[in-house]
C-alpha cells in the first residue's frame, strides 16, 4: 500500500509507488529515452532477459494524462490535489534526481542571499551607474557612478529592463508581441487563508490571466493582461468583482515580451530581465536565468567569438522554446472576446504550426522540440498542456499508442489508479508547515 502522508512522499514511498507501476523484474531506467542528459522526465526501456523488448518515449505522457483525470475526481470528492511531482520523484529515484519546488518570500530571500554573499567574500556595492565606457575592440573597459569608477575584465548585465550595459554594445530587442499579446501586469496581496493549496493558481481572465501564490502569512497575486483591451483600473475592478472585496495595487508593470538578438557581446553577457522576458506564466524568467548561468559557466574559460556565437544561438533556442510553450496555454476553445481570439493554430509560431498536425496523430516526443539541451520544456510538458486543452482524440490514434504499452505494465498502471482513492492519507499543507516550524 502506498501512503501519501502530509502531501509528501518519502523515498521509500517512491520505490513502493514505482513497484506498483512497473514490474520490478522487467525494467531498466534511463535518464531519458535516448540516453541524453536532458528533459525533466526519463524515458522507459523495458528489458527482459537482458534484451530490449519495448522502448517507449510516450509512456510518461500517458501517466500524466491519467493522473490529470484522477486529480479531477480527487478535487471534486475531497477538495484535494495529489501533487504531480510524486511521479517525477518516483521515476527519477534510481538516478537520485529529485524534483522539488518552493514558493519563497522574496524579501527574506534577498536577506539570505546577502548573507550568503558575505560568507563567500562576495562584495556588494550599492551605487548608481551613470556611465559605461567602451573600447571598440574589447567592449566595456569600466563603468562609473558620480563618485566611483569600476574596472573589470568581464561584465554581466543584470540591470533588468534598463539593459544599461548590453544596450551600449548594440544589442537589439526582438519582440514576441506578434504571438504573445499580454504586456502589462498589476500585482496585489490578499490575506492569509485557512490552508495553503499545494498548487499555484493560474486562472484565465477576460483579457489575460491571474496568478495566486501562497506564502506564509499572505498570498501574492497578479493579473497579467493586454493594455490593448483593458486598463489597470478596469483590471482592478475585474479582480475585485471576482474576489468580492477591494484590493490595493502594489505595482503596475509594463513589458514587451521578447528577447535580445545577442545576449553576449564582446566582454558582456546579459542575464535575467536584461536578456529576455516573456511573462510570469511557468516562471520562465527564473528558469532562463539559471540555465544561462550554467551555460555561461561552461563557456567562460575561453570566450572567443565562436563561443559567443554558440552561446547566443543556444539562448535564442531556449527562448523560442518558451515562446512556443507559453503560446499553447492560450489556445482555448471558448474564445469569448477578441483578446482570446488572437490565439489560434493559424496564428501560432512556425514551430507549433509544423508540429500541431503531427501531434494530433501521436503524442509529442523530445525529438520534435529541436531545441537546446538547456531548454526548459520538453515533450512531457507539451503533452500535459495539450491534454488540459482537450487536444487529444483518445479513441483513435492516441489509443493506438497506448496499446503499445505491454499488457502487464498497463494492467498495473490501471489497477493503481483504481485503488488510489483508498490509499490517500494526508494533512493540510498549513498544518504540516506549522508542525515543522514548531518542531
Amino acid at each position: 500500500m502506498i501512503k501519501v502522508i502530509n502531501n509528501v512522499l518519502s523515498l521509500e514511498d517512491c520505490f513502493h509507488l514505482y513497484s506498483a507501476l512497473i514490474s520490478s523484474n522487467m525494467w531498466n531506467l534511463n535518464r531519458c529515452s535516448e540516453g541524453k542528459n536532458r528533459g525533466a522526465f526519463p524515458g522507459v526501456t523495458l528489458i527482459e532477459k537482458n534484451e530490449v523488448i519495448h522502448n517507449n518515449q510516450y509512456w510518461i505522457g500517458y501517466l500524466n494524462c491519467l493522473f490529470d483525470r484522477i486529480n479531477q475526481k480527487l478535487r471534486e470528492q475531497h477538495n484535494f490535489l495529489l501533487d504531480r511531482r510524486i511521479f517525477r520523484i518516483a521515476l527519477n529515484a534510481q538516478n537520485d534526481n529529485h524534483y522539488t519546488e518552493f514558493h519563497v518570500d522574496t524579501h527574506k530571500l534577498n536577506v539570505f542571499l546577502e548573507k550568503t554573499c558575505g560568507e563567500r567574500d562576495i562584495k556588494i556595492i550599492d551605487d548608481i551607474i551613470s556611465n559605461v565606457n567602451l573600447n571598440v575592440n574589447k567592449g566595456i573597459t569600466f563603468i562609473e557612478s558620480d563618485t566611483q569608477k569600476y574596472e573589470a575584465d568581464f561584465f554581466i548585465d543584470c540591470t533588468g529592463f534598463k539593459r544599461l550595459l548590453i544596450n551600449k554594445l548594440g544589442a537589439k530587442w526582438i519582440s514576441y508581441k506578434k504571438y504573445l499579446k499580454v504586456n502589462s501586469a498589476i500585482t496585489f496581496q490578499t490575506p492569509d487563508e485557512e490552508n495553503y493549496n499545494c498548487w499555484t493558481l493560474a486562472k484565465a481572465m477576460k483579457f489575460g490571466w491571474r496568478f495566486k501564490i501562497p506564502v506564509q502569512g499572505r498570498h501574492g497575486n497578479g493579473y497579467i493582461f493586454s493594455d490593448k483591451y483593458t486598463t489597470p483600473e478596469k483590471a482592478k475592478l475585474e479582480i475585485e468583482k471576482e474576489l468580492g472585496y477591494k484590493i490595493n495595487i502594489g505595482k503596475h508593470i509594463k513589458f514587451d515580451p521578447g528577447r535580445l538578438d545577442k545576449v553576449w557581446i564582446k566582454n558582456c553577457v546579459a542575464i535575467g530581465l536584461s536578456a529576455n522576458f516573456v511573462e510570469p506564466l511557468e516562471a520562465t524568467s527564473i528558469g532562463t536565468s539559471i540555465q544561462q548561468s550554467f551555460l555561461l559557466m561552461h563557456n567562460l574559460n575561453d570566450p572567443v567569438g565562436s563561443v559567443r556565437e554558440q552561446y547566443n544561438t543556444q539562448v535564442k533556442s531556449i527562448m523560442e522554446n518558451i515562446r512556443d510553450f507559453i503560446y499553447l496555454h492560450y489556445l482555448r476553445w471558448n474564445q469569448h472576446n477578441w483578446f482570446w481570439k488572437n490565439y489560434t493554430y493559424e496564428n501560432a509560431p512556425l514551430n507549433i504550426k509544423k508540429m500541431i498536425g503531427l501531434w494530433k496523430r501521436r503524442l509529442p516526443i523530445d525529438d520534435d522540440m529541436k531545441t537546446s539541451n538547456y531548454s526548459l520544456f520538453w515533450a512531457c510538458n507539451f503533452i500535459q498542456v495539450l491534454n488540459g486543452l482537450g487536444f487529444y482524440d483518445y479513441n483513435n490514434s492516441i489509443k493506438k499508442q497506448y496499446n503499445l504499452i505491454p499488457t502487464k505494465t498497463k494492467n498495473e498502471i490501471e489497477n493503481y489508479f483504481k485503488k488510489i482513492n483508498n490509499i490517500l492519507i494526508y494533512k493540510k499543507h498549513k498544518e504540516i508547515i506549522n508542525e515543522r516550524k514548531n518542531s
